[in-house]
């Protein structure tokens, strides 16, 4: 099938232009009929899960799918990503991170330019890898700088690139380099994701992981964040975090080199036990890589926020219970957002480990006042 010009003789630039243009404009031109591919939801209940097709986790990502690696500039995505290929290709896992087999892995980098990736490469020496994963590590990875195109031009060369080097997964580093116009377009946003990478992703089955950064400017208070929230946390539009069947969120914490890694979107194919972990950045005689981090450095820098609403009981009385006024007064002074202040609050109430006294006043609402259950 003919995708924009996707087939054995290449892509085609021209035909991408005209049909990108007559579906802004409205005009639809088929050349075939397209067909339904689907089935009814009773066969679908009958069928077994295709397990070929998974790549990472448990199909957190498969063939034809995406998803996106998200973390502020300068903090070492480049370096994990590198050391995410390295063991993805000798079928090792990486951050918890299981890949379905050794898997050929395409790095496409506008970020990084040989000699950064020579420096990052030699983590190798850290890794111990055997002779086999080293023969592994040579079959199964290619890393190419790419830095003056974008979009059209940037599929173009990708086409030409996946017919040398078929391969598993697609890393595009960084996203923002090849999308070609504003980052809050969503027009564009949609032709890129869905237009043509999604056919690209068809035509060559593999996976794509996109590496994404956060707005340069966030005013947003991330410590009252829920799981659900850190999933749009990248800078552009919610049409990315729509498109992307996983999102993994890198987030700085107050210990310099200790990031909290985030599993915001389809945490339960991952393969991680619960929604979080910490890695810390480690050098050796100048070799970079990233390790587990210690008990110590996680309970450094996990926030003072990751309280429980038990946590907060004494701040109630057993009589004379405090206004509202003054409960998140004292429950802000922790370092715990008011939002989060108050949903502590109604799961307390729910739990009946606190109960809400109402006082009559004339001419106005009751006085509402918090204490401990006894």
């Amino acid at each position: 099938m003919d995708w924009y010009g996707l087939n054995s003789e290449g892509f085609s630039r021209a035909k991408f232009d005209k049909d990108l243009a007559q579906a802004r404009a409205g005009v639809v031109e088929k050349s075939e009929l397209r067909k339904l591919r689907g089935t009814d939801a009773l066969s679908f209940s009958e069928r077994e899960v295709d397990l070929s097709k998974n790549l990472l986790g448990n199909r957190w990502l498969s063939h034809q799918c995406g998803c996106f690696l998200v973390a502020p500039s300068g903090h070492g995505k480049s370096t994990l990503i590198m050391q995410m290929v390295i063991l993805w290709c000798c079928g090792r896992p990486a951050f918890g991170i299981r890949p379905a087999q050794p898997l050929r892995i395409l790095l496409i980098e506008a970020e990084d330019d040989d000699n950064d990736i020579t420096e990052m490469a030699w983590m190798v020496r850290r890794l111990n890898l055997s002779d086999t994963e080293k023969h592994m590590l040579k079959t199964n990875s290619h890393i190419e700088w790419l830095s003056d195109v974008n979009y059209i031009g940037f599929f173009e060369a990708l086409d030409d690139f996946l017919a040398e080097f078929p391969c598993d997964i697609l890393i595009i580093n960084p996203y923002s380099a090849y999308q070609g116009g504003d980052i809050r377009d969503e027009e564009r946003n949609n032709d890129f994701l869905r237009d043509a990478l999604s056919k690209l992703m068809a035509v060559h089955h593999f996976g794509t992981l996109l590496v994404h950064h956060t707005p340069k400017t966030n005013f947003q208070k991330t410590e009252e964040y829920s799981w659900f929230d850190w999933m749009y946390i990248m800078a552009g539009t919610a049409s990315i975090t729509n498109w992307a069947r996983g999102v993994l969120v890198l987030n700085p914490t107050k210990v310099t080199g200790t990031y909290q890694f985030i599993a915001a979107k389809r945490f339960e194919k991952l393969g991680w036990t619960q929604r979080e972990a910490y890695w810390s950045h480690s050098v050796q005689n100048g070799i970079a890589l990233w390790i587990p981090s210690t008990t110590d450095q996680i309970r450094a820098a996990k926030p003072r926020t990751e309280l429980k609403p038990e946590d907060l009981l004494d701040l109630f009385p057993l009589v004379d219970g405090v206004t509202m006024h003054r409960y998140l007064a004292l429950a802000t002074s922790r370092n715990l957002g008011v939002n989060k202040a108050r949903r502590f609050l109604e799961l307390l109430i729910e739990d009946q480990l606190v109960k809400v006294t109402e006082t009559p006043r004339e001419g106005t609402n009751a006085l509402k006042t918090y204490c401990r259950s006894k």
